[in-house]
């Protein structure tokens, strides 16, 4: 499934309806869908760079980008890009900004999409669980 074919209100219909459901904040749910499309953009344009995903709140719109950090010395050219190169952008940019890719919409293969429908359920598990509890002391 092509992301820009996700009609936007209906990610966000979809995020209400979770969200009441499981009795947590839809912001938790809106994050957890932008950390699996962000996932799977990781899988598409490598592990190793840093592909970040949002989703506008109002429109349900994704916008899926890579960053890369202006500094001082480049450690890694997947991430990081030098003050030379940062200054040749518009507008230049200065060590701790980054700039931006826009890239383009992700097809979820069945995989792809597996994938994130797991991530989501994960975060949801993981906030309406109950604390474990721990006990100290012997265990008989």
């Amino acid at each position: 499934m092509d992301t820009s074919s996700i009609p936007g209100l209906e990610l966000i219909q979809v995020a209400d309806v979770v969200a009441r459901e499981k009795s947590i904040d839809r912001e938790e749910v809106m994050a957890a869908m932008e950390e699996a499309i962000q996932k799977a953009g990781r899988a598409k344009y490598g592990l190793d760079r840093d592909i970040r995903a949002m989703i506008d709140r109002k429109s349900g719109a994704i916008t899926l980008e890579r960053w890369i950090e202006v500094v001082e010395e480049v450690e890694d050219d997947e991430t990081q890009m030098s003050l030379e190169d940062g200054a040749k952008q518009t507008p230049p940019l200065a060590a701790g900004e980054f700039w931006r890719q826009s890239l383009p919409p992700i097809e979820f293969g069945r995989i792809a999409a597996q994938t994130a429908k797991q991530v989501i359920s994960q975060k949801v598990r993981r906030r309406t669980r109950p604390p474990v509890r721990r006990i100290q002391g012997p265990c008989w």
